[in-house]
């Protein structure tokens, strides 16, 4: 029975995925789309696996941009600590889950999360608005 569950914040993103964020962020954008080839300079910026993730990530941020626009779903950083308010969340993340008895919050990059066994993947994967959890 799953009793544990750890939330990951990230205050920032790893090195590959600010950089498509920095290409994309010089198309310029209409009506919620960016203009011009962004993927093509993002495929010779950045090579190897992490060229195939940030192409991954670049289509996926180009369709939050269509939802809700360029400002938004490009922000390099948070102007709200995204920290706070899990914890001031804490009580309504689980109350559908009874089986649930220990909830932390913590960053990515602490040491109680570093000692959370198989959580490196999971801890990586937490970037600005968009915490990871585990459960165990």
């Amino acid at each position: 029975m799953i009793e544990n569950c750890a939330v990951f914040v990230g205050l920032e993103y790893p090195e590959f995925q600010r950089k498509t964020l920095e290409i994309m962020r010089k198309y310029e954008c209409k009506d919620n789309e960016l203009i011009g080839d962004f993927m093509k300079e993002i495929r010779e910026t950045i090579k190897g696996k992490e060229g195939g993730i940030a192409c991954k990530f670049a289509a996926y941020t180009a369709e939050q941009i269509k939802l809700i626009g360029k400002d938004q779903a490009m922000q390099l950083s948070l102007s709200w600590s995204e920290l706070d308010l899990l914890e001031k969340s804490r009580p309504f993340l689980f109350e559908n889950m009874p089986t649930v008895k220990s909830m932390v919050v913590m960053l990515n990059s602490d040491e109680r999360a570093k000692a959370i066994e198989n959580s490196q993947q999971i801890r990586d994967g937490a970037v600005p608005a968009r915490p990871t959890a585990i459960f165990f």
